[in-house]
């Protein structure tokens, strides 16, 4: 049958299998504008189901907005790109000025006069906003007021602010009821909010998805110390939650909040010595995703520790926490207090393989470090049936093992029954040692298998939100 001959229906729904209706891109998002340059009837199909086809116009850095606009008929308008110069500032605003249209915006800047200048233009009320993206690299935006966006923002989606001040965004969120994902990072001190302010503001937010808040070192202390609350607002479908900043606020944050559907947990702590997060730990243990922690990977880094759970079906690690620093020796006293003071017992859950390794070439040895140490390290694991050990950790490991002799055989690691070692073929002592540790297990009883392993590659945690900015301001 000859297209011309299709009944409109039948265009249209072409038209719309045709059409991307989740588009990233801008050439994504302007599809239809090659339909309706085919002749008058594809026009008048494509113009008459807007909302259907999901029918947008883009407006970047380089856009000529004024003549684009009378171009085309009134559709939502989506403003993407850099406000680094006079002529984007320009059509930035001039979009803006059409605020009862806009319906996405994703702006990007390096200094604070051109971004100050658009953000200028954005005090009155968008209606139909559903994504709002805004991210500053180098210099910091003076603070936003309060009638930023107005005060309202009743169709929001999605919030992305990397570094921008914005210490009123608890009473815009109050109003965001259809918020699904909330991404905060490198939130200044000028941008500061309590714990207490933020999960009040998302108590309505009952579409939350994934929430992310990330701190700069300067500031993320609350502002005193209190007790938790009597009640928790529930997170009923909250699946993900990113954290950067000291502990505390982390602590006093999850006491409020009930997230039954969390499955993914990610915290880097800026907090070296001091990890006492009891409320952290109590929502580890309420959520059931946590239950079922399979697998364990503690990675020694240039500048950080990162300990990553993972269960065995997904596809990506359950719990992440992240410690920077530098020292080795710094690294094994703050893994160990997470183990003791942010996590449940280890015990509690069902983890049977463990990777320990490094990410970084060490200029450390085996002698850097007293033996008990790395014992304190391997200490949690009681349950772990498997581990699998770099080459350079293991030279440190080995020798801590034999000291485990006699009654302590099984003192750590007492259900161990295979060890895979990267380079197994050992000289020298660390041969000798293995030797001796593996004829000790098998003679008390709690015989073990030694076999090689490829190199393991540390996945990192998830990154929420920095792996895709780019793409969020394609012009």
């Amino acid at each position: 049958m000859p297209v011309d001959t299709l009944p409109d229906e039948v265009l249209l729904a072409i038209f719309d299998f045709f059409m991307d209706k989740d588009a990233k891109n801008r050439k994504e998002m302007e599809a239809w504008q090659s339909l309706v340059h085919v002749c008058r009837r594809w026009r008048r199909v494509v113009f008459g189901s807007p909302r259907r086809l999901n029918l947008r116009l883009v407006c970047g850095t380089r856009t000529p907005v004024r003549d684009t606009l009378d171009v085309w008929p009134p559709l939502p308008l989506v403003i993407r790109g850099g406000a680094y110069q006079t002529e984007s500032v320009v059509n930035f605003v001039a979009v803006l000025e059409r605020s009862d249209r806009v319906c996405q915006i994703h702006l990007r800047g390096n200094y604070a006069p051109p971004m100050e200048n658009v953000l200028a233009a954005m005090q009155q009320p968008f209606p139909e906003l559903t994504d709002l993206v805004i991210k500053m690299l180098f210099d910091r935006v003076t603070v936003l007021p309060d009638s930023f966006l107005g005060g309202s923002a009743p169709h929001l989606r999605c919030l992305k602010l990397y570094g921008i001040p914005f210490p009123g965004l608890p009473k815009l969120l109050l109003s965001a009821t259809h918020l699904v994902d909330l991404q905060l990072s490198n939130i200044p001190h000028s941008g500061y909010f309590s714990p207490e302010a933020m999960v009040t503001a998302l108590s309505m937010s009952t579409s939350l998805k994934l929430l992310s808040l990330k701190f700069l070192y300067s500031r993320s202390h609350p502002d005193s110390a209190s007790r938790p609350p009597s009640t928790r607002s529930l997170l009923p479908v909250l699946e993900t939650l990113s954290f950067a900043g000291f502990t505390e606020y982390l602590d006093d944050f999850v006491a409020r909040i009930d997230a039954p559907r969390l499955d993914y947990l990610d915290v880097t702590s800026f907090n070296r010595y001091v990890l006492d997060t009891p409320q952290f730990m109590q929502l580890i243990s309420r959520t059931s995703a946590f239950e079922v922690l399979k697998t364990a990977h503690i990675a020694f880094q240039f500048d950080s520790a990162v300990v990553k759970l993972s269960s065995e079906t997904s596809g990506y690690a359950g719990l992440n926490v992240k410690i920077p620093c530098g020292e080795l020796d710094e690294q094994l006293s703050s893994l160990q207090q997470v183990f003791t003071s942010c996590l449940p017992p280890l015990s509690t859950v069902t983890l049977e393989d463990l990777y320990i390794y490094e990410n970084i070439d060490p200029d450390w040895s085996e002698d850097d470090i007293e033996d008990p140490l790395w014992l304190e390290l391997l200490r949690p694991f009681t349950a772990v049936k498997n581990l699998y050990l770099s080459k350079e950790i293991a030279s440190c490991i080995v020798p801590a093992l034999q000291q485990l002799i006699g009654d302590r055989i099984t003192e750590v690691l007492p259900a161990l029954e295979k060890i895979s070692l990267e380079g197994l073929r050992f000289r020298g002592p660390s041969q000798e040692g293995i030797r001796n540790f593996i004829a000790a297990r098998r003679l008390s009883g709690h015989p073990i298998t030694v076999s090689p392993a490829e190199s393991p590659l540390f996945e990192s945690e998830r990154d929420l939100e920095m792996s895709n900015w780019d793409s969020e301001f394609d012009e």
